[in-house]
């Protein structure tokens, strides 16, 4: 069974066939939930029961799969639990019941769908966050707040892998702004605009607030960034094609005996990085690079072979990695730190 559905700004409801009643063996079934105006789409669940987890704990009795092709976001969902709401990257959604035989019981499921508010708050420990309309061009007269909620103790670092806005040399037509804190009222950190694309932002409050406006003319295709939460506020998957990256508070020293990882993810073939500045001191007394040090991994765990390691004030060469994955990883002991690094990554010619 296939539908095509239209979400709203009212709520609207899917149920699984014969719901409450006990879900049938070999059921494939999807729903293609599209909003009107690129908006996002909001997706509750007040019941969800399908399929029990089988012996070895998966969903391989029956699942429901949620998917977003532009974005390649999926989320799986099985047993007799409580499910968060789902708030989509883009403007559509597709919705996959699938049961296999034994099914392994289960009533099935009822959601609800609807326009999302652009205003949300995003209280996971990382993920997305799009500009309205996304991957089209921002809406004319937007103005959405956009809340990231870290736990106390912890901070939250953002990393941008698309911007465009509207260019102007006081950022008067359409802006990203960045507070520290969990309103407008806060201190105001940043004021983004234009085709450049920001360095990371690393902040030193567990709530941050994004405050995205537009005008009634010249919209543009907006942002994509990620958003991490740490005790230390650092490191971070980068993900797109180039960008810039700094240790943890650069250029002032970062915070002594801790650890911050980079993953640079390449879509299509490989990446390089080049180091601009970079200031790694060696501790007195300590041989080689043994508590203040960079080491780069050719993949994307520490499992993966080293490329190099550096410390010291001598900028270290180009490095180029083999496939779609390259670690960076900086430690920073006790004593004498230096002021770090400032590094871009970009496709491997």
């Amino acid at each position: 069974m296939w539908r095509g559905i239209i979400a709203t700004d009212s709520p609207h409801f899917i149920t699984s066939p014969g719901f409450p009643s006990l879900l049938g063996d070999n059921e494939i079934c999807r729903w293609s939930i599209v909003a009107a105006n690129d908006s996002q789409i909001s997706i509750k669940f007040p019941s969800f029961d399908v399929a029990s987890r089988s012996a070895q704990g998966d969903c391989s009795q029956g699942v429901l799969h949620l998917y977003e092709r532009s974005v390649s976001r999926d989320s799986y969902y099985c047993g007799n639990v409580s499910i968060p709401e789902y708030k989509s990257l883009t403007s559509t959604v597709v919705v996959l019941l699938t049961t296999n035989s034994p099914s392994g019981g289960g009533t099935g499921f009822r959601l609800s769908y609807q326009i999302a508010s652009c205003n949300q708050t995003y209280s996971e420990s990382s993920g997305q966050i799009l500009s309205p309309g996304w991957p089209g061009n921002y809406p004319h007269l937007s103005n959405c707040q956009m809340l990231i909620e870290a736990p106390s103790g912890y901070s939250v670092s953002l990393y941008f892998h698309i911007f465009s806005l509207e260019s102007h040399e006081q950022c008067a037509f359409d802006d990203l702004q960045v507070f520290n804190g969990s309103s407008d009222t806060g201190p105001l950190l940043f004021t983004l605009c234009g085709p450049t694309l920001p360095s990371p932002i690393f902040t030193p409050s567990n709530a941050l607030l994004l405050r995205f406006t537009s005008d009634d003319s010249l919209a543009q295709s907006g942002f994509h960034l990620t958003y991490t939460s740490s005790p230390l506020g650092c490191g971070g998957n980068l993900t797109g094609s180039s960008g810039t990256f700094t240790s943890h508070l650069y250029p002032s020293p970062p915070p002594a005996n801790s650890t911050c990882s980079w993953l640079i993810i390449a879509h299509q073939g490989s990446h390089v990085v080049e180091f601009e500045n970079f200031d790694v001191l060696k501790e007195p007394g300590h041989f080689g690079c043994s508590n203040n040090f960079v080491v780069v991994y050719d993949g994307r765990t520490e499992s993966s072979p080293i490329i190099a390691t550096y410390c010291g004030e001598d900028r270290p060469s180009q490095i180029s990695s083999s496939g779609s994955y390259l670690l960076v990883k900086h430690v920073s002991g006790s004593g004498l730190i230096g002021s770090g690094f400032k590094a871009t990554y970009h496709p491997r010619p």
